[in-house]
């Protein structure tokens, strides 16, 4: 089985297009639509990696559900947002955890091999076998690097 990859976002359409491309690249993706069924589906399903919307209905933002889950794991968490957030919102989801920050929405064109979202993840996924130090600043300098 591949990587597995849980997609945490409340737009089908943005899950949709993760799922195809990822699962089209050798990836096992679950999708969930909010924060509480995202939690459940990582304690429940151990992805190797999370794409995490920052804005998720219900109650559980996407802030919170970094927080939940950093606290119990040390998995990459890429953080996704609509583009008209500010560095404010890179810095408070750096601090929580979060390893990366992307945009959104994403042009399919843009999502072949050579692209930041999927160099992330690749990436992210290769370095989940080291030991991370209890403080994520060195992993975010690594992936920062890359971009």
């Amino acid at each position: 089985m591949g990587t597995k990859l849980l997609v945490i976002d409340d737009d089908p359409n943005i899950s949709d297009l993760l799922r195809i491309f990822f699962e089209t690249e050798g990836y096992e993706v679950r999708i969930a639509g909010d924060g509480i069924e995202g939690l459940s589906y990582f304690k429940m399903y151990e992805p190797d990696v999370v794409l995490l919307d920052l804005m998720l209905p219900k109650n559980k933002d996407g802030n919170q559900v970094c927080r939940e889950i950093r606290a119990i794991s040390s998995k990459p968490i890429i953080m996704i947002t609509a583009k008209d957030y500010d560095v404010t919102d890179t810095v408070v989801a750096l601090e929580l955890g979060a390893d990366d920050f992307l945009t959104k929405p994403f042009d399919s064109r843009s999502f072949p091999r050579g692209s930041r979202l999927f160099s992330a993840v690749i990436t992210l996924t290769t370095i989940r076998t080291t030991t991370r130090p209890s403080s994520s600043k060195i992993s975010k300098s690594a992936v920062r690097s890359m971009s």
